[in-house]
């Protein structure tokens, strides 16, 4: 469907750029401890969202962490840069 909607749009199918970005929320009692963490810039515990939309702000992919993994952006190793991979990996932009 998103790549009709990109045709549509007079852009080729599949998106060759994407936008990352991260919310941060807080976690409810559901989620259990090993999925929390707390984010020291916000100041919240909970887990963090990752999103990568194309330049259309078609969603591509989402990935949720533990609020304690950096923001993939900004980061060149670790659990951020594992995040950024997996995202960049999904949302097909290589």
């Amino acid at each position: 469907m998103r790549g009709r909607l990109r045709v549509l749009a007079g852009r080729r199918e599949l998106p060759t750029a994407g936008c990352v970005d991260s919310q941060t929320v807080r976690a409810t009692e559901t989620v259990g401890a090993a999925a929390c963490g707390y984010d020291a810039g916000k100041k919240l515990k909970g887990q963090k969202r990752h999103v990568v939309v194309d330049t259309l702000g078609l969603l591509l992919c989402v990935i949720v962490t533990a609020a304690s993994v950096q923001d993939p952006r900004r980061r060149a190793s670790g659990p951020g840069a594992a995040a950024r991979e997996v995202l960049h990996h999904h949302a097909g932009l290589g």
